[in-house]
């Protein structure tokens, strides 16, 4: 049996005690491990991690009404539709899967927390509806572009690194980051940071930035992770007499 084609609620219960290091969480906030699924429980999940398991398909959502954090991590999902089973999700975990389509996530106007990263040369156009997101997580997605991203000012936590990017203006509208990892992209201008000015922890090592004296206007920043990075001495030195509280690795 796979997650393709449930019907009953007893089908999705002998689907989910099948599956390995499986978990749920249920009201009151306690995990459980799958093999301990009641049907009496289905309508109380709000959690459910089923991480590293092939599914073959979402049908077995369909019984959980209340669902609101979901971890589908390493689970060889190329098709997520059947997402559209459930309205109440918060947190969401589709990393390192091979889904290309994510249109189906545009009625999920409560999203906070969204990880796609590892789904490679995916359209993720349909990101820019999710208003409510303060956490997006898209490392090694092939990204050229982060136009997709929602132009709400909540978004607080942005990975991004290992990716093709190379223009930043969009993060000029992001002006809630507190933390921003670009690490490993083909940049070369970072200016469009110096509106960040609640950033705590920026990541921009191995990108092509040569100039990086705008950060010093970056009065918040706690850490900085600059490796790899082609700039003189100067530079440095200017950034940590700017801001003397904040731990540099270069």
């Amino acid at each position: 049996m796979d997650g393709n084609n449930i019907q009953t609620p007893e089908q999705a219960i002998q689907f989910l005690q099948s599956l390995e290091n499986a978990r749920f969480l249920l009201e009151g906030g306690k995990w459980y491990s799958t093999g301990q699924l009641k049907n009496t429980h289905l309508e109380s999940i709000i959690g459910l991690n089923v991480s590293g398991n092939k599914l073959g398909g979402l049908s077995f959502l369909q019984f959980m009404p209340k669902l609101n954090n979901l971890n589908l991590k390493n689970t060889d999902l190329v098709n997520i539709n059947e997402l559209s089973i459930i309205s109440q999700l918060q947190n969401l975990d589709l990393t390192n899967n091979s889904i290309l389509d994510f249109s189906c996530l545009k009625q999920f106007n409560k999203i906070e927390s969204l990880s796609v990263s590892g789904n490679k040369g995916a359209d993720f156009s349909s990101i820019s509806h999710l208003v409510s997101m303060n956490s997006f997580y898209a490392g090694s997605a092939e990204i050229l572009d982060i136009s997709f991203l929602p132009v709400n000012g909540k978004i607080a936590q942005l990975d991004l690194k290992n990716n093709k990017i190379k223009d930043l203006t969009k993060l000029s509208e992001l002006q809630l980051l507190t933390q921003l990892d670009l690490s490993n992209n083909p940049l070369n201008d970072i200016s469009a940071l110096k509106t960040c000015r609640k950033l705590k922890i920026l990541s921009i090592s191995r990108t092509k930035a040569t100039d990086i004296n705008m950060i010093a206007e970056l009065s918040n920043l706690t850490y900085l992770f600059a490796e790899g990075l082609d700039i003189s001495k100067k530079q440095t030195a200017h950034l940590e007499d700017a801001l003397p509280n904040t731990f540099m690795y270069f």
